[in-house]
């Protein structure tokens, strides 16, 4: 099996059909996938790169290697996809 391919440096993101993101007030999120029920729980920090990425798209590699690499995984596991709608 080859692997995906990541999408390019601010490739729009979007949350994948039938998943949904509730922020938590202590700051945190809660991503739930409504078709499979599975629950995706994130802290603080990883929230905010979670908002990141929704709102900027895929990161630069001058942001590291940590949030292209929590987006690839995202990505992988169906919880974000590529938005094509631009």
């Amino acid at each position: 099996m080859t692997p995906e391919v990541p999408p390019a440096a601010g490739a729009a993101l979007a949350l994948a059909p039938h998943v949904t993101l509730t922020f938590l007030p202590f700051g945190g999120a809660v991503l739930a996938n409504g078709r499979t029920l599975a629950v995706l729980d994130f802290r603080q920090r990883e929230a905010a790169l979670l908002e990141r990425l929704l709102q900027q798209g895929m990161p630069p590699t001058e942001a590291g290697p940590w949030p292209a690499r929590v987006a690839g995984r995202l990505i992988a596991a169906g919880w974000l996809v590529t938005d094509r709608s631009e």
